[in-house]
């Protein structure tokens, strides 16, 4: 049986390797390209997340968003003033 530890640097990477709707673009991960195909699909699935965002004011509130995407609405929040705050769960 596998301990905690074992347990957790497998799940750990599996998402680093493999990150929620990665699958979406064609494009080379980490270019700008990547993340543009990502983006583009979510919203238009999902236009009510942008609708909900553009609801509240971001503009320097300290906003930790916790995924295991590609940072498609970390990102968003940020475009629209929200000042991300940096977490590590190693």
């Amino acid at each position: 049986m596998k301990d905690a530890v074992q347990m957790q640097d497998e799940v750990r990477s599996f998402w680093d390797n493999k990150p929620c709707d990665s699958e979406l673009s064609k494009s080379a991960p980490g270019t700008r390209q990547f993340f543009e195909d990502i983006d583009a699909d979510r919203y238009r699935h999902e236009a009510h997340i942008n609708e909900v965002l553009s609801k509240v004011d971001w503009r320097g509130k300290r906003v930790l968003e916790i995924g295991t995407g590609v940072g498609t609405d970390a990102r968003n929040i940020i475009a629209r003033g929200g000042k991300p705050l940096v977490a590590s769960f190693c």
